[in-house]
This record gives structure tokens, sequence and C-alpha cells, in this order.
């Protein structure tokens, strides 16, 4: 098990629940255990979320 603190994008569907996206976008990296977002474009760009992550 390896803990990593990640940088992300993530496209978000400005309609739907945030968390749900953010943490499924996040899945990729390993499992989240605390995210925030860090800068949101509000022009509907991508957003930048810092993390850390738990690789198995």
């Amino acid at each position: 098990m390896c803990v990593q603190y990640i940088e992300a994008e993530i496209e978000l569907d400005r309609g739907q629940a945030l968390s749900p996206q953010v943490e499924q976008a996040l899945q990729v990296h390993g499992e989240p255990l605390r995210w925030a977002i860090v800068e949101a474009d509000k022009a509907g760009g991508p957003v930048r979320v810092e993390a850390v992550v738990v690789r198995a």
C-alpha cells in the first residue's frame, strides 16, 4: 500500500453532483482519502484538484 499526493485536472458536468464526479475521476490514481478543488474556471473548463490517494 502506498499513500500519494496527486494533482489532477477534471472535466465536470456542472449539472450533476460534484463529489461523486471528483471521486470517480480520482479512482484512476487510487482510492481517494482527501481531496480539494484548488482552482476552477468560471467559464466551465476543467477544475484542478489536489488529493491524497492510496494505491494497493
